[in-house]
């Protein structure tokens, strides 16, 4: 039951206060956090930033939780121990995405964190593990068995990674995690945190844009983990049906990751290591800026409309069909 009442009303109203004041302060957290994006070899785009949009999102994490316990208003459609495990799991992200802005951790070190906190999350909450594997393009289902565990945490690491990776350009992954966000509301199901994150969201646009307020590691590690967390939750409720229909929502960073693991492992390079080769890259090189970002978005939402309006299979050959088409057209 969705309690869309006077009491969630004005929450959405005090949270939009809320953003507004934090992002107006967003020169401050910075300094309190001491957290600077200075300029790097990784950065097409040669500004200072300020990477605090995840200490404010988690700002908004935590008042909504607080405001789910006490006033018993339905944030996150899940109660007791599950929402205890939820918020301890995006509390730990925070905090170490905090530290990897702030000391720069190695890729192995941040993979061992990721791993011990999705396992952590995975042993005290069993509806979050991935059981099965159901295809609808070849008609065939996969039973995971003991390796449940294992590839609920490996689902995790690479959609939190292949959006780490995506976060390359100014505003590229706030409008990804928008349009994921705002086509699941629509196709899917109503889940109300979604809504306090398209708020968030919306904002932080602005300030991305505007005054180079970037999500920090915090923000790349969070957005992504709510995005995942719910798509298993409601896989694995039947609300969606097929793996495929995941697929679509990842495969432009899915299918980028994929090639720049393999083409840093055929070159003996670290895999995890940043570079400027990736798609949105690629394009913004030999197109403008607005270009490089409208290519990117209307991919996706292509892609979405296909699965949803036509079939998952045409959707699928046609995401591959057009990042094949890219990276011949601007490799």
């Amino acid at each position: 039951m969705y309690h869309f009442n006077i009491n969630f009303f004005f929450l959405v109203f005090v949270i939009f206060l809320l953003n507004i004041f934090l992002f107006f302060k967003y020169e401050k957290i910075s300094k309190i956090f001491n957290l600077l994006d200075t300029n790097n070899n990784n950065k097409i785009l040669k500004i200072n930033g300020y990477p605090v949009g995840g200490v404010i999102l988690f700002v908004n994490i935590f008042i909504l939780f607080l405001a789910n316990y006490f006033f018993n208003v339905d944030i996150f459609n899940i109660r007791g121990e599950q929402l205890f495990f939820f918020f301890i799991t995006c509390l730990f992200l925070f905090l170490l995405g905090v530290c990897d802005d702030k000391f720069n951790l190695s890729p192995y070190q941040k993979f061992l964190f990721l791993f011990l906190i999705f396992y952590f999350l995975i042993f005290f909450d069993n509806s979050i593990q991935i059981v099965e594997l159901r295809f609808d393009v070849i008609s065939y289902t996969v039973n995971l068995g003991l390796f449940s565990k294992f590839f609920t945490i490996l689902f995790l690491l690479m959609f939190l990674n292949a959006f780490n990776m995506f976060d390359g350009i100014n505003l590229q992954s706030g409008l990804y995690s928008f349009l994921v966000i705002f086509v699941f509301l629509i196709f899917i199901k109503k889940i109300n945190i979604y809504y306090f994150i398209l708020l968030f969201l919306i904002i932080f646009l602005y300030w991305n844009c505007r005054k180079n307020v970037f999500l920090g590691n915090s923000g790349s590690l969070l957005i992504p983990f709510i995005i995942s967390y719910y798509f298993i939750k409601f896989y694995n409720d039947n609300t969606i049906a097929f793996v495929d229909e995941i697929y679509i929502y990842m495969c432009i960073p899915g299918l980028d990751m994929f090639r720049l693991f393999v083409n840093r492992i055929i070159k003996k390079k670290n895999p995890f290591r940043g570079d400027l080769f990736h798609i949105h890259h690629l394009i913004l090189k030999k197109s403008s800026y607005l270009q490089s970002l409208s290519i990117i978005q209307l991919f996706l939402i292509l892609t979405l409309l296909s699965g949803y309006l036509i079939s998952l299979q045409i959707s699928i050959f046609f995401s591959l069909v057009i990042y094949l088409y890219l990276l011949h057209r601007y490799s």
